[in-house]
């Protein structure tokens, strides 16, 4: 027991090894003055201005409102994506008939839509959910539906045997069997998302959100703010992954025995 812990903590040093490797070449760089200090700020600087987001009740309406939006375009993203894919990936006709339509749509720069769906819904909020729900769904989509593609044969054929209706099948056999691939995509799927509304946040229409900040930051050189709006997303990104990876190994703890 003491050896896999001791290993555990090794891995961890390990994978916070880069992090701090970072963090060292980041203080030579201010000490040595190689750049302005306006240009790449302290990291004390920078630590204050992410723990400001704490204290701060105006920069935590920006944070709130950008994290509504991703929360709302991801889940009906995910929604329609995985209903989709588990559709397409098990009716061959389907398939056939949707894939150079998910290929061309998939193919198109997501953020390019905007102007079109600004003509349509105007400057609102409607306008930037439907451009993240556009570039997610096909990933999940596509994602979900090789998750089907592959799945084990001799699972598929338990539907026989059991005689399970088409909704038990999918719940009890097509999901769990698809889950990687599903998980996958949404991770995927969510990384973008999380793109798509912080540019669109950047580009016009919005008073809040963490998009608007990144440009008022920018437009008044507060470059530690810079900073550490751009750790904060990244902070963002990763405790979703490692929720999603978290959520997968209990859920489907059986794959681990495969």
């Amino acid at each position: 027991m003491s050896f896999l812990q001791n290993n555990k903590i090794s891995n961890g040093f390990i994978k916070l090894s880069g992090i701090a490797l970072v963090l060292v070449l980041w203080c030579i760089v201010y000490s040595l003055k190689l750049y302005s200090p306006l240009l790449i700020p302290s990291p004390v600087e920078v630590a204050k201005s992410l723990i400001s987001f704490i204290s701060d009740y105006n920069l935590l309406i920006h944070l709130g409102a950008t994290m509504v939006r991703i929360f709302a375009a991801f889940i009906v993203s995910a929604i329609f994506g995985i209903i989709l894919g588990l559709l397409i990936g098990y009716y061959a006709i389907i398939d056939h008939s949707s894939e150079l339509l998910i290929d061309f749509l998939r193919s198109i720069p997501g953020i390019v839509l905007f102007p079109l769906f600004i003509l349509f819904f105007g400057t609102s909020e409607v306008s930037r959910a439907l451009v993240a729900i556009f570039v997610a769904i096909p990933i999940i989509i596509i994602n979900t539906k090789y998750g089907v593609k592959n799945s084990n044969e001799s699972r598929k054929n338990m539907r026989k045997i059991y005689k399970l209706g088409n909704l038990d099948f999918f719940k009890r056999v097509l999901i769990p069997e698809s889950s990687p691939y599903i998980f996958t995509g949404l991770k995927v799927a969510l990384s973008f998302t999380i793109i798509i509304i912080i540019v669109t946040e950047m580009l016009l229409g919005t008073r809040y959100g963490l998009g608007r900040l990144l440009i008022i930051s920018q437009y008044e050189f507060n470059t530690a703010m810079l900073f550490s709006i751009i750790i904060l997303l990244g902070m963002i990104g990763l405790l979703f992954n490692l929720g999603f990876n978290l959520f997968e190994r209990k859920t489907f703890h059986w794959r681990e025995l495969e």
